[in-house]
């Protein structure tokens, strides 16, 4: 809960109260830690707070300095890979790397906004993610994993 700013208590007790009205869910991966998403209630009860004209704080919203250097740090390595070649079945398939790109180019294109919504650099990630899974031993790939680690 480090981009709404809440102590650990607070963040335990709004968890909590998300779980106990099946806004939120926890799945546990391999041991106590797990990723917390919200249900498919919570995206209405979202939506509907968002249509009566609540507003969603501008740290939630946009990318922080950490995130963006994240972002970065995978940028680099995907040129990087690309310019040495290491993407082997992206480099093969003409409509995976043609998405590859697309997706990039949405990444970069945040990149240089001031202000670089987290929704569509996650987003763009995400399916990256999905695409790239073939290149999972490269440098890319890594770094890809940890900039969207970072913005679950």
């Amino acid at each position: 809960m480090r981009r709404l700013d809440l102590t650990y208590e607070q963040a335990s007790q709004t968890l909590t109260w998300l779980a106990d009205r099946d806004l939120m869910a926890q799945r546990t991966m391999g041991g106590p830690a797990g990723r917390v998403e919200i249900t498919a209630r919570g995206v209405d009860a979202a939506e509907q707070i968002l249509r009566d004209g609540a507003s969603v704080p501008l740290s939630v919203r946009v990318l922080d300095a950490e995130e963006q250097m994240a972002v970065e740090r995978f940028l680099t390595a995907y040129r990087r890979g690309e310019a040495a070649g290491d993407h082997g079945a992206l480099d093969r398939d003409a409509d995976v790397r043609a998405e590859v790109e697309a997706d990039i180019a949405t990444i970069e294109a945040q990149q240089r906004s001031p202000r670089p919504k987290r929704r569509i650099v996650r987003y763009a990630l995400t399916d990256l993610h999905a695409l790239m899974i073939g290149a999972a031993g490269s440098a890319a790939y890594v770094e890809l994993d940890k900039a969207l680690r970072l913005l679950m």
